[in-house]
């Protein structure tokens, strides 16, 4: 039984995180260990940390606030797993989420997959909906030249990747994660499994386009979606998985895209000279 080593970084979370964490706890897979990086928190949040009687969790904290790329890269090197996972504060993973990915990732045929994410379900707005990420691995590396496909508290990490060199980019704030496949990205070495494996909380400000945090992230989004230039080659490359691949899955049928990632979309057609049908559909709506 592998070890998964859980990064879940905190800052003045006490509303939620006894939830998040009950919720590792309570995995049907249980050989991990639980990172708690508390980012220098004022509130009740390390006293509820430290209420939990129980060895796996593992509490490191700051005196003063680094920020969740510091503290991600902190729990990478503190990490002992096989496998790395992620987890929020504020989410509920499901009983069974560390199992299935797992034994997705231990089954040989998935050796070369490096990133394994999930489907979740929103809460905390007025109304649940389910976030499909069931796009192949073509389709992943295709997304990730104008937006994240990818939800960053769903995914469970191969140790290889960090034993490689690669961290979070300090460079990229609030789009960390985003970053990151970029860097890790080969074309078909990042995967979702089509389960519902998470409850991804949303809050009220999360969708305010006029917040600073807002404008930061789709600045950093932008650089990110432009830090690796496209060859010829993977021009056609792409092109000709986009042909082959991404518009036979019929969840792209009803993917709703934001004026930013609209904007993203025009400009990786004119990039590789894309004249699909389907993308201007896209584009359209």
């Amino acid at each position: 039984m592998k070890l998964v080593s859980v990064l879940l970084p905190c800052y003045n979370s006490e509303r939620y995180i006894s939830e998040a964490i009950q919720s590792i706890l309570d995995q049907t897979y249980t050989h991990f260990e639980l990172l708690i990086l508390d980012d220098g928190s004022t509130d009740n949040t390390k006293s509820i940390i430290t209420g939990f009687q129980d060895k796996r969790v593992i509490l490191l904290t700051e005196n003063e606030n680094k920020g969740i790329v510091y503290q991600l890269n902190k729990g990478i090197e503190h990490a002992k797993g096989e496998f790395i996972a992620r987890m929020d504060a504020d989410d509920v993973s499901f009983p069974e989420r560390f199992q299935k990915q797992v034994e997705f990732l231990e089954n040989p045929k998935n050796f070369k997959i490096d990133v394994l994410g999930t489907d979740a379900v929103s809460i905390g707005s007025s109304s649940k909906s389910i976030i499909h990420q069931n796009y192949r691995s073509e389709q992943i590396s295709f997304m990730l030249n104008f937006k994240c496909p990818i939800l960053h508290p769903t995914v469970l990490i191969r140790r290889r990747v960090f034993d490689q060199g690669k961290r979070y980019p300090q460079d990229y704030v609030f789009a960390e994660d985003y970053a990151l496949w970029r860097l890790i990205d080969k074309g078909d070495n990042l995967a979702i499994i089509p389960n519902i494996l998470l409850s991804y909380r949303i809050h009220d400000n999360q969708t305010n386009k006029s917040d600073e945090r807002f404008q930061i992230q789709m600045e950093a989004a932008i650089r990110v979606a432009f830090m690796r230039p496209v060859s010829v080659r993977d021009q056609i490359f792409l092109s000709d998985k986009i042909k082959r691949n991404f518009f036979q899955n019929s969840a792209v049928k009803h993917i709703k895209l934001n004026l930013i990632e609209r904007f993203y979309l025009k400009i990786i057609k004119k990039y590789l000279n894309i004249k699909y049908h389907q993308l201007n559909e896209l584009i359209k709506q």
